[in-house]
């Protein structure tokens, strides 16, 4: 250890530090005035600037020695102190674990306290830099608190240590200037409410600010050695810590910062007593060790693809964090534990929820509603928690996930755990509510719930035209309406049905807003009855709007009701549907309003298989093309072919593309040659995509999982690649299927079944596009070549990301890997020989487990499971990486 007093002239001492190298020197100066005769007290503080510095690291070496004069005499100046205070020194500095200073601190308890004090001061030099945010306060507490947990591990009679340890405090606090003493006599007053805890280990520290200042995320991550024999270990077994370095990245959407909390390990407690130990290890990491702490941090641990696809059950997973949420409510000692842990577990998944993270929060929410039928938890509090905890939902946050179909599924894992958000309760409440605002977001949460809502919607529609008035109590009437049009009807609903209690809300004398969602429905149906009731309730609006200009009065109103029955129309995609509407359109009667705008409601579909429709419009694009005279253009019906165009924009049919054609080769730069052009345009790109693929699908990862979307494409036999990106849209791998089976994998540069369970074990999330292809005889051509089985694919993939959590336990990501020289790396045999000698090749000059992964030709399980044996048969040590090591950081 270098004495901070002997620092070397030429190295700056941190400005912050000098008022204790000041008083340091002062008060040791005093102390040794006292203890040894002969020496001169010095009766004042010293004030001291950078420019001074060289005087006084002088003046300190000569009281340093003078001090260690009197102490070494004491002590007889023993080799054996001193390498029991350098240890002392590596196990502040969390180098060596609590055991292996058990004999010096026993050596120790012998000598004067000053030696200990002298020693801390020491090691303070050493670990105290300008940049850190942590004050010198911060490490001396750190210190004590450590030494004092050597007395919890019963390592050291605590009726020994605890007075030694006063002694030494009181000497830190004399040598602290008196600025600092009120904080530093504040910080040993707090150890004792520690009985249990360890202190926090040394580079979290780093990321502290000083007393006063805001508090700041730590960017530090903390594994245990020895993940595969739990990280809470009983007091008699006392293991050692290996602190992962601090990342250099700062994530502003999640709480990557935080140290690394072990659900791999916690999913291995099996009693109270365990679980005790795991809570007062989470203390020494400086972490929140209360359940509700460890429910949140396993909730952040949670990956976002392993979800359960159905909406029935708790989430199928094996992954340690779900298994140690479900071990914590099992392990409670009475009902009164079980229903506060249970409650901590909801609040937990809240706080994903309200954070954005919706496939976690689903996940929980999946498990509480599962652990809400447990034997042992009293119903009362289940009961009080689904009626009552929904009010520390963000509203906001409820209201985005539900404008988002695509995420229904995963909310509706949320929606179904709160009896607020049952869709018999939200419909009574739809029914009685008076401000929009609320009744719209009651619309998009009943949407939400999918089919059971439907039926449940269309139930109380039946139940409503029975009993109310339409004509007068109709807003709840049509709320229903608008959920029946807004969910997608199932395959085997009856149209019959649903028109039976629909067609008679569209008549024109009742309230207009009902009448409007009754015929957007009408329009989803689709059906022969469907049909006629549109046609005809289109030539009873012509008439009476008629009717109404006739009279002189505004009929705004109808015109409205026309459009939208015209547009629901258009998207019934029958023959007599499409003929309507371009009688409609091309009637260009003014009172009836924009009627060619309508035309092109009909863009949306390819009417190839209607010749009628497209004869009647390519002959109405013919008849209305501008004429020119003597190069003088005397005819201009720009608007009337813009519109007709576009109703054909969709349409690929080989006259179609003739007349426009000839449209943008004549009229290249008017606004209709150009929609010519642009459809044509269209068409040249689909007859590309149609040549090289049948389908495209494309998805979100983190709503879907690779686990969801490989089984989907298994059950279909689909054939074809399946790309999957990152968030920042770089692929990260590439599975080609054929009849459903892995023909082909890559990702980076592993192939083949080690591909397959990278992209497992390193999920990315961002998104996937799979390109369908036909191939002729495909299921017999994959049984042919013995292709793998999907669903073994899946299974081995999840198990390896599992046992890939244990490993990362064991050796972090960035910790320094070193071989020991008395320890040889055994051989492998077969593929494993070729793995063992590039692991050799890399780790003989010291490196990290992912510079390990990134030169092997094997996935991240196999590299990390190999290491982690090696670390637990003691080839291999694990350190800090080099950037976070105190002695390679400079002033």
């Amino acid at each position: 250890m270098v004495a901070l007093n002997t620092i070397s002239n030429t190295t700056p001492i941190p400005k912050k530090l000098l008022p204790f190298a000041a008083y340091f020197s002062g008060s040791m100066a005093r102390r040794n005035a006292s203890t040894c005769p002969g020496h001169t007290a010095i009766g004042r503080r010293i004030s001291l600037s950078q420019a001074k510095y060289n005087d006084i690291a002088r003046k300190s070496r000569k009281d340093e020695k003078e001090e260690n004069v009197c102490a070494m005499s004491s002590a007889g100046r023993n080799e054996e102190v001193r390498e029991a205070l350098s240890s002392i020194g590596q196990y502040l500095s969390d180098s060596v674990p609590p055991v292996l200073v058990a004999e010096p601190i026993s050596i120790l308890l012998n000598k004067p306290a000053q030696l200990m004090a002298s020693e801390i001061m020491s090691w303070l030099s050493t670990q105290y830099r300008e940049e850190n945010k942590a004050s010198v306060v911060h490490y001396l507490v750190h210190a004590l608190i450590k030494l004092h947990y050597l007395g919890q591990l019963q390592l050291v009679p605590v009726e020994t240590l605890t007075p030694y340890l006063e002694s030494v405090q009181q000497l830190l606090i004399e040598r602290c200037p008196p600025v600092h003493r009120t904080h530093l006599r504040e910080g040993f007053a707090r150890i004792g409410t520690h009985e249990s805890s360890k202190a926090t280990p040394i580079n979290l520290l780093y990321g502290q600010r000083e007393s006063g200042q805001t508090k700041s995320k730590s960017h530090a991550a903390f594994t245990p050695e020895k993940a595969g024999s739990r990280l809470a270990q009983p007091p008699d077994r006392p293991e050692s810590d290996i602190q992962a370095p601090a990342s250099s990245e700062v994530n502003e959407h999640r709480e990557e910062a935080m140290p690394k909390f072990d659900s791999a390990a916690s999913s291995n407690i099996q009693t109270n007593s365990e679980l005790l130990s795991f809570q007062n290890n989470l203390k020494s990491l400086g972490m929140n060790s209360g359940e509700d702490h460890i429910f949140r941090e396993l909730g952040r641990n949670l990956p976002g693809w392993m979800i359960s696809t159905t909406d029935i059950g708790a989430a199928e997973s094996h992954n340690p964090a779900v298994k140690a949420m479900v071990q914590y409510i099992h392990l409670a000692e009475n009902r009164w534990d079980v229903g506060k842990r249970f409650q901590e577990m909801i609040q937990a998944a809240i706080d994903q929820f309200n954070t954005g993270s919706l496939v976690r929060a689903a996940t929980m929410f999946d498990l509480a509603l599962d652990a809400s039928t447990y034997h042992r938890l009293n119903p009362s509090i289940a009961i009080e928690a689904r009626q009552s905890m929904h009010e520390s939902l963000d509203l906001n946050r409820l209201r985005d996930f539900a404008n988002e179909r695509n995420k229904h599924r995963l909310l509706r894992k949320v929606l179904n755990f709160f009896d607020e958000f049952a869709v018999d309760n939200m419909l009574n409440r739809l029914q009685t509510e008076e401000r929009r605002d609320r009744r719209r977001l009651l619309l998009i949460l009943i949407t939400a719930h999918g089919s059971a809502a439907r039926k449940a919607a269309l139930q109380r529609l039946k139940e409503q035209i029975e009993t109310v008035d339409a004509g007068s109590d109709w807003h709840f009437m049509r709320n229903l309406i608008c959920l029946l049009a807004d969910i997608p009807r199932s395959r085997d609903a009856s149209p019959n049905e649903e028109m039976d209690l629909v067609a008679p809300l569209v008549t024109l004398s009742l309230p207009m807003p009902l009448v409007k969602e009754a015929i957007r429905l009408v329009g989803q149906i689709r059906c022969e009855r469907s049909e006629h009731l549109l046609i005809s309730t289109v030539d009873k609006l012509e008439s009476e709007i008629f009717k109404i200009f006739s009279a002189g009065k505004d009929p705004a109103s109808k015109i409205s009701l026309l459009d939208r029955t015209v547009f629901a129309l258009a998207h019934l995609r029958t023959p007599k549907s499409n003929e309507r509407v371009i009688k409609h359109g091309m009637s260009r009667y003014d009172e009836l309003g924009d009627t060619m705008a309508r035309l092109t409601y009909l863009s949306g579909q390819d009417l190839t298989s209607d010749r009628e429709s497209i004869n009647t419009l390519v002959q109405f694009i013919k008849s209305k093309m501008p004429r020119k005279l003597l190069g003088v253009t005397i005819q201009k019906n720009e608007d009337l072919l813009l519109q007709t165009i576009k109703a054909l924009s969709s349409t690929p049919d080989v006259v179609v593309r003739l007349a426009l054609d000839v449209v943008a080769e004549q009229f290249p730069e008017t606004k209709f040659g150009q929609a010519a052009a642009n459809a044509l345009k269209e068409f040249a790109a689909s007859d590309k995509r149609g040549a090289s693929s049948e389908r495209i699908l494309t998805g979100d990862m983190e709503l879907f999982g690779l686990p969801d979307v490989l089984e989907k494409l298994s059950q279909s036999q689909a054939g074809g690649i399946l790309m999957l990106k990152d968030a920042k849209g770089s692929q990260t791998g590439e599975f080609t299927l054929l009849a459903g089976r892995m023909q082909k994998c890559r990702a980076g540069r592993l192939e083949g079944m080690e591909a397959a369970c990278q992209l497992f074990e390193k999920p990315t999330g961002g998104s996937f596009i799979f390109k369908g292809q036909s191939h002729f005889g495909a299921q017999a051509r994959a049984e042919e070549l013995k292709l793998p089985d999907m669903a073994s694919i899946i299974s081995e993939g999840k198990r390896r990301y599992d046992e890939l959590q244990f490993a990362r336990a064991i050796v972090p990501d960035l910790a320094q890997l070193r071989l020991k020289r008395s320890h040889p790396i055994p051989d492998g045999e077969g593929e494993d020989a070729k793995l063992v000698n590039q692991i050799r090749q890399k780790i003989e000059a010291g490196t990290s487990p992912e510079e390990c992964e990134a030169v092997c030709s094997a996935d991240s399980w196999r590299v990390r499971s190999l290491l982690a044996r090696w670390v637990e048969a003691g080839i291999l040590t694990v350190d800090q990486h080099p950037s976070q090591n105190p002695a390679n950081i400079s002033n």
